[in-house]
């Protein structure tokens, strides 16, 4: 259809998915609930800890921004200085480590790992 926008293409609804699931919004969805599909919110770190430790595991929760929040005193209003960022890794890092030498089963912390150098800070 030379000239004119594709809008929706009809297809069945079990394509882009490893497990069909009637209703399910497919990953070509321009206005896909990617967060409404997850099964925590990102912001649930409490209820993940919560499931270990119905399970028997005692466990922590740490939020990564509230840690940035404890570095960074300018109170502006986007967390954008990579440094900070770096310093808040490393330090939940290190609280991670000294909770699991205390004997805490599982340690969930809550934020953005996606880059090979925020992980390589964690």
């Amino acid at each position: 259809m030379a000239g004119r926008d594709v809008v929706d293409v009809v297809r069945a609804e079990f394509e882009n998915r490893a497990v069909a699931q009637e209703g399910a919004q497919t990953a070509r969805d321009d206005d896909a609930d990617v967060a409404g599909l997850a099964p925590f919110a990102a912001d649930e770190r409490f209820a993940v800890a919560r499931l270990f430790e119905f399970q028997g595991t005692e466990a922590a929760a740490i939020d990564l921004d509230l840690v940035y929040e404890m570095l960074e005193h300018d109170r502006a209003p986007r967390k954008e200085n990579l440094a900070i960022w770096g310093r808040a890794r490393r330090a939940a890092a290190a609280l991670t480590d000294a909770l699991l030498e205390d004997g805490v089963g599982v340690v969930v912390v809550e934020g953005d790992f996606l880059s090979q150098e925020e992980r390589a800070d964690f």
